[in-house]
């Protein structure tokens, strides 16, 4: 074992001189001692001052002491990206309708009435078609009924002193523009011209007056037509009835208060120069109202039957 270690150190010291005769600044002879004295080292070295070392009992080999800490290994801080929040999206909540079933409706023991047929217009034809120009010689007096012969009956140049809403009460005071003269009231148009005939239909409008007052206004007009007037004859006309709904519900437009005011204006006929006609005839239905068929307001005719009108008033008078 003894030997081993010599053999080893000799290696070792070759070694070092190998090494130290790469350096030229080295003298020969100063490695050629370094080598003798240790080569006489080792001649004079006891095996007993190794500690009686023996093949059989060798020492434990020196082991250098392990640290198990190792230095701390710094890693770079983690970069934490910025958490992206991404908002919900919540769908609107689907309601559905509520189902409501319909309600159980049990058929009425008693039917009601079926609504009342709209009996046909019976349309007037003449004898003999009437020309407008029969009526260049008349004048007409009236409300908004009367401005529908002028509008739509076809009275050719006649005059007509008329207006919405007109009433007996009004008469004298109204100021018409008429066709020929111009804006005039009613007693310079009678004073300044002269007529062969003069219609009146007035009455529905002052309805809800007193009967009594209507006759004394009524009275003084048709006392004025005649004065002023003294070739023409004068035609009071009845009022034209309304339909019998509207008068069944109305409690002022009625045919009861027509009837009234139409009874009375035909006491003011004597036949020769005052004549009362009655347009009733030929738009009543079988109730003795106008009927349906010729209106859509419950008043006035459509205007195709002011035509109607028209003819007939040519035939009688």
């Amino acid at each position: 074992m003894v030997k081993k270690k010599y053999v080893a150190m000799l290696c070792v010291l070759l070694s070092l001189a190998a090494v130290f005769s790469c350096y030229p600044y080295v003298r020969a002879t100063e490695i050629v001692e370094s080598i003798r004295s240790g080569l006489d080292f080792l001649k004079k070295r006891d095996p007993a001052e190794d500690g009686a070392i023996t093949d059989t009992e060798a020492p434990a080999p020196e082991t250098a002491p392990v640290t198990d800490t190792e230095p701390p290994i710094t890693t770079a801080p983690e970069t934490t990206a910025p958490e992206t929040t991404v908002p919900e999206t919540t769908a609107p909540e689907t309601t559905a309708p509520p189902v409501t079933e319909p309600p159980v409706t049990q058929p009425p023991e008693t039917l009601p009435p079926p609504p009342p047929e709209t009996e046909p217009p019976k349309d007037y034809i003449p004898p003999e078609p009437v020309l407008p120009s029969e009526f260049d010689t008349s004048l007409f007096i009236g409300d908004s009924r009367t401005m529908g012969l002028l509008y739509y009956g076809g009275i050719g140049n006649a005059d007509v002193f008329a207006t919405k809403g007109m009433t007996v009460f009004r008469a004298f005071t109204e100021t018409i523009n008429v066709k020929s003269v111009g804006d005039t009231t009613l007693e310079p148009l009678l004073a300044g011209r002269q007529y062969e005939r003069v219609y009146i239909m007035l009455g529905i409008n002052e309805i809800g007056s007193s009967i009594e007052g209507i006759k004394t206004k009524y009275t003084a007009l048709v006392n004025k037509v005649l004065e002023t007037q003294p070739n023409a004859v004068i035609y009071v006309c009845a009022n034209l009835r309304i339909t019998d709904s509207r008068s069944q519900v109305d409690p002022i437009y009625n045919n009861t208060r027509l009837n009234a005011i139409n009874d009375f204006v035909a006491t003011l006929a004597d036949g020769v120069r005052i004549k009362y006609i009655d347009v009733n005839v030929i738009f009543n239905d079988s109730k003795g109202a106008f009927g349906a068929a010729y209106t859509t307001d419950d008043f006035h005719p459509m205007p195709k039957y002011y035509k109607q009108w028209v003819q007939w008033l040519g035939t009688v008078t």
